[in-house]
């Protein structure tokens, strides 16, 4: 940040000028009130130089003043009185003045006049003046007065409009019962608990000085700061007690507009010491910013600020400057402390983008980013302004050494409109003809023993025109606010003047800028900024011809240059001259670029090609006529987008024409003089359809694509394969696929399932309890339906005969194959190889079959299991059926007699029980007795009971058989035992 301009006001030597509330309007005008001076000169900018004379004595006047923004003075308006508070709304100026009874008799203002030699019992009298912004006093108003017995402190008059002003007073008495005398009523106050307390008002007026309402705040208050949010009141008071040796904490308390307290948070500072915040200050940004130093904790609310307490210098501490950050509630945020000693912190100012830009006055030394400060004269004071970034960066701007010492603590900082930074202060022990370097820019202050000065801080526009990408013939601007007088520009060494310049550069590539700005004939700002030099392309284009006809094509061949070093493609904009533009992206290839005209005329064509910011123009050398021409147009009607469809075609064109052609896959279908035609398509696929038409001397075309999908036609069917079980769980339906078919849907019954494959496998049907239809229908892409024949399942059973000696099996025929059934074929399964062996062909004329090898012991345990398998005539399709397993019948198989005599022969009674799960035998004698009992199927009986041989005779079994599906048999038998 640079010292954009100094001005200065000097007064005589050992003579006082002081500077207070200034004020910066839209313009960048300056408004001033200069208290107590006289003689006193205004310089600005080594140019203009005014000098402020015939003022009363400096105890009871002052000036306004106006200067512009490059300082000269543009009027001075006198004042009497001394000022008070100052405030600005709506480019008018309120100036709050006091007059003490010892200093006037009698004070004039307007068309009135004051006699301060009646004794009212006043000591001070207030009044409110209001100044246009030309300087123009157009109001003064008698706004109140107070008690001899009393001293008042005016805290921040803030005019919000003119029936709503807001001030604060604190105020001292010795007596019980005293006012404040308004217009329209007296606030009281009284002393009765301790000797001079501080009594404070929150205050709010109308501008005759009517009171509107007022606020006790405290027995112990002293009003510091006052500000407006939104139309809410906010200010912060300081609660204190005059007992040294307790700490004092700030409290700040917000009202609104008619004077309701809606807010308290307080500040509690172990402080050992009366020590207050400097500030409360309403940023840009919305938050509240608290001024002021500290020496221990400080606590907002329920939070602590952590603040390391420093060590004491020969047994004292000091105090050192902090900035606190608050949201809309008062609550702590953020905070900035400065940990050098011997600091005060001045009055900040924030601008919109939340950068904080106050002052530190220091006697010895301070640390700003590491960097020390000296002051040699420990006496005065020396002065650091910086800036606190956002982010929390300190930013050291200037800093005054020793010999420049200002006299007292603080600048008076101010933000204009457009945040340009303003700051004033009083500067003494000037030596003669010092010459300080501010940031490279200097301050003049001649031999004067007190010194006001002013500084604007540049936030002025310097800066180049959008202009980062430069090509070759470009020129750059300046972008700059109106007080810089001319430019000088430093690229590659060379320099250039001017407000845009055209530089010369050698190469390609980045260049780096310097841009100094002057107001007078010294510099007053720097912007340094770098630019990309980029090659231009070269732009070419070539047409076809010149002269058309409307509607026609048109076709135009783009041979532009592109430089290797500009990429392998680059964006091209081509003007048809009929507000039909188009963007092209150009490679090194020529290309062609079509057009039609849709309007008659003559036209210009241009090409821009484009690189970066580098451009390059071509217009043709001929412009492009456009004879009149019929429309080519038309629409194609069809019944469905499925072959055979009925292709209707119609001309739109309703104009003048001589003739008309039809044209169908580039075969003219038509002769002239037909605008509709019709046509029956059996080909399905991608058909351009073209019409052209003549007139004028003209003849133009378009064409349209029609895609047509293959359909059904009447004769189609659709052939179903077979319909087979796998697995004895599922049923595979196979079919033939159809061309124009898009998906089928397989019925069965009412119930129908859709697919895009030519085959589905169904798992929900029960397959070993009936035979089962299916059709298939496949589906076109216009809904159209073809079906196929009827494919069934084979659903075998059967039932066992003669003692398990023959079985009989049935199946379901297998009936709609086009061609018809070659034969069956019936297997059964090996139960010692689990295997399928096929048993015999059976004729397709016949569905049963009566198997005498029933039972079989040597394959078959428990029964036997069948399939029949159907074969289609000259062709490799079958259809299973289910397996059908027909378990053995269980009965016996054992002699009526043996003989046990130990000859080896029948010395044991023996028996068989085929398609048995589970047996149980017991033997009677003929008197009833049990003599054998068995559960095992294969142990015979030897003709003992317990051991001894039974005697010869008939004996009865009882048989009970469990078959393989939990079936209970029971068979009697006779047996004969013969010795």
């Amino acid at each position: 940040m640079y010292a954009q301009q100094w001005d200065w006001i000097r007064s005589p030597d050992n003579r006082f000028a002081g500077l207070n509330w200034t004020w910066s309007d839209s313009l960048g005008n300056i408004y001033n009130c200069l208290a107590y001076p006289d003689n006193v000169q205004v310089q600005h900018s080594k140019k203009y130089a005014d000098t402020l004379n015939n003022l009363p004595d400096r105890y009871r006047s002052g000036n306004l003043i106006k200067s512009n923004k490059r300082g000269k003075l543009l009027w001075q308006a006198i004042f009497w009185g001394r000022p008070i508070e100052m405030s600005f709304f709506n480019d008018n100026i309120y100036l709050l003045c006091r007059f003490t009874r010892s200093e006037f008799i009698a004070f004039t203002f307007g068309s009135k006049t004051l006699d301060l030699t009646s004794n009212d019992g006043s000591r001070e009298y207030y009044f409110l003046f209001k100044y246009d912004k030309s300087g123009n006093q157009i109001k003064s108003s008698p706004f109140f007065n107070t008690p001899s017995s009393y001293t008042a402190t005016i805290g921040n008059l803030i005019v919000k409009d003119e029936n709503n002003i807001f001030f604060g007073i604190s105020c001292v008495t010795d007596k019980k019962n005293d006012s404040i005398n308004f217009k329209n009523k007296n606030i009281y106050i009284s002393n009765d608990k301790i000797k001079y307390p501080f009594l404070g008002y929150l205050i709010s007026t109308k501008l005759d000085g009517s009171l509107n309402w007022s606020s006790g705040l405290s027995s112990s208050v002293n009003l510091n700061t006052l500000s407006i949010n939104n139309d809410i009141l906010t200010k912060l008071s300081i609660d204190y007690t005059p007992n040294p040796q307790l700490y004092s904490d700030d409290i700040i308390t917000q009202y609104d507009l008619q004077g309701n307290l809606i807010n308290v948070k307080r500040i509690d500072r172990n402080f050992d010491r009366f020590d207050p915040f400097q500030s409360l200050i309403l940023g840009k940004d919305g938050n509240y910013y608290l001024f002021g130093r500290v020496d221990d904790t400080v606590k907002i609310g329920n939070k602590i600020i952590p603040i390391t307490k420093l060590k004491p210098i020969n047994g004292q501490y000091y105090s050192y400057p902090i900035i606190i950050k608050m949201d809309q509630n008062f609550n702590y945020v953020l905070h900035w402390t400065f940990p050098n000693f011997k600091t005060s912190i001045g009055t900040g100012v924030i601008d919109k983008l939340g950068n904080i830009f106050t002052s530190l006055g220091f006697r010895d030394t301070v640390i700003i980013n590491g960097i020390s400060y000296f002051n040699s004269n420990n006496l005065l004071p020396s002065r650091v302004l910086f800036k606190i970034s956002n982010s929390g960066k300190i930013e050291t701007t200037i800093v005054l050494p020793s010999d420049i010492s200002l006299n007292g603590l603080f600048f008076h900082l101010w933000l204009d409109k457009k945040d340009n930074l303003y700051c004033d202060g009083v500067v003494s022990n000037i030596y003669n003809d010092l010459l300080v370097n501010i940031d490279s820019f200097y301050l003049k202050l001649g031999n004067y023993g007190y010194t006001s000065f002013q500084a604007k801080y540049n936030n002025q526009k310097l800066q180049l025109k959008n202009k980062i990408l430069y090509c070759k013939n470009d020129s750059l601007h300046v972008v700059a606010d109106t007080a810089y007088k001319k430019f000088k520009w430093i690229i590659d060494k060379i320099v250039y003047w001017g407000t845009a310049i055209k530089p010369q550069l050698s190469s390609y590539g980045k260049y780096y800028v310097s841009l100094y700005g002057y107001e007078d004939d010294s510099v007053t700002s720097l912007h340094n900024d770098s630019i990309m030099y980029y090659q231009a392309p070269k732009a070419g284009l070539m047409v076809d011809k010149q002269k058309i006809c409307r509607y026609s094509s048109i076709k135009f061949t783009d041979n532009s240059l592109i430089e290797q070093s500009l990429g392998s493609s680059i964006k091209g904009f081509l003007r048809f001259g009929d507000g039909k533009d188009t963007v092209v992206t150009k490679s090194n290839k020529s290309m062609l670029i079509p057009h039609q005209y849709t309007d008659t005329g003559l036209f210009n064509v241009q090409y821009i090609m484009q690189h970066k910011n580098c451009l390059d123009t071509i217009d043709l050398l001929k412009l492009i006529q456009v004879i009149n021409s019929p429309k080519s147009d038309f629409s194609i009607l069809k019944d469905k987008s499925c072959t055979p469809v009925l292709l209707k075609l119609k001309s739109n064109y309703t104009g003048y024409y001589d003739s008309m052609i039809w044209f169908l896959d580039g075969k003219q279908i038509t002769s002239s003089k037909i605008s509709d035609f019709q046509s029956k398509i059996n080909q399905s696929g991608t058909h351009i359809i073209s019409h052209q038409i003549f007139g004028y001397g003209c003849s133009n075309s378009t064409k349209q694509t029609l895609k047509l999908f293959e359909g059904f036609t009447t004769t189609d069917s659709l052939i179903c394969n077979y319909a087979t079980i796998t697995n004895n769980t599922s049923i595979l339906l196979s079919w033939n696929k159809h061309p124009a078919a898009v998906k089928y849907n397989i019925y069965c019954g009412s119930e129908f399932k859709t697919t895009r494959d030519t085959f589905i496998i169904i798992n929900n049907y029960n397959i070993n309890r009936q035979s089962y239809n299916f059709i298939v229908k496949g589906i076109d892409t216009c809904d159209n339906m073809i079906k196929s024949n009827v494919a069934n399942t084979i659903y075998l059973n059967g039932i066992a005969e003669d003692f398990n000696k023959n079985s009989t099996l049935n199946w379901t025929p297998y009936l709609y194959w086009y061609k018809g059934i070659k034969n069956y074929q019936l297997q059964c399964i090996n139960s010692r190889t689990e295997t399928w062996e096929n048993v015999t062909i059976i004729s397709s004329s016949i569905n049963n079959f009566i198997d005498h090898h029933f039972i079989e012991g040597h394959l078959f345990s428990a029964g036997k299991c069948y399939r029949i398998i159907a074969s289609e005539n000259n062709s490799n399709y079958n259809s299973t059926s289910n397996e059908f397993c027909l378990e053995y019948n269980p009965f016996i198989f054992a002699p009526n007699s043996f003989t046990p005599n130990n000859d080896g022969i029948n010395d044991t009674y023996q028996w068989s029980i085929p398609g048995a799960r589970s047996f149980k035998i017991a033997i009677f004698s003929r008197w009833g007795n049990k003599v054998f009992e068995s559960n095992n199927i294969i142990q015979n009986w030897d003709g003992k009971y317990m051991g001894e041989i039974c005697s010869d005779g008939v004996y009865l079994g009882k048989i009970e058989i469990v078959s393989e599906t939990g079936k209970i048999y029971y068979l009697n038998t006779t047996i004969t035992l013969i010795r």
